[in-house]
């Protein structure tokens, strides 16, 4: 049985796990290439980046006195 004969989808993926690595990678690109075309949808970017920055900015950075400190705090919660 070829996959153009069946429309099952265990039955495709037991098929495709059987190809070569290189060929499964090929494949599964050519249906998101299939899907993108026929729907005009672009792969979504990721944002993360922007997000862990914008997460990660303050007004003035810490100088290195109240790093310390923190440090320092954070050491005496810990061990006591």
């Amino acid at each position: 049985m070829n996959i153009a004969e069946t429309r099952d989808h265990g039955t495709i993926l037991s098929i495709v796990q059987q190809w070569p690595d290189e060929e499964r990678v090929v494949f599964i690109q050519e249906i998101l290439q299939t899907l993108i075309a026929r729907n005009k949808v672009s792969p979504k970017k990721s944002a993360t980046l922007q997000q862990a920055l914008g997460i990660a900015k303050v007004a003035s950075p810490p100088n290195d006195e109240e790093v310390q400190q923190w440090l320092d705090e954070h050491r005496q919660e810990k061990y006591g």
